[in-house]
């Protein structure tokens, strides 16, 4: 609890943000260092790969089968 301070006496956008000390932002990429944070943007990587095909197949099976862009998607 010792990061906890009280807020600064400001108005706008930053009032609610004083928990964004410098101190807790250093330690950032000590927490941000695991295996979750490698698995983030494998995921995203593996989800963009196959977008591009998902998004193109209703209209394949429409020009090739006549099969409406409806039932296959």
């Amino acid at each position: 609890m010792r990061g906890i301070q009280p807020a600064p006496a400001t108005d706008g956008l930053l009032q609610h943000s004083h928990h964004l000390q410098e101190a807790a932002l250093h330690h950032l990429p000590v927490t941000g260092s695991g295996a979750f944070t490698l698995l983030l943007p494998a995921w995203d990587a593996v989800n963009l790969g196959v977008t591009p095909f998902f998004a193109y197949y209703p209209l394949m099976m429409s020009k090739s089968y006549g099969v409406l862009p409806t039932t296959t998607a």
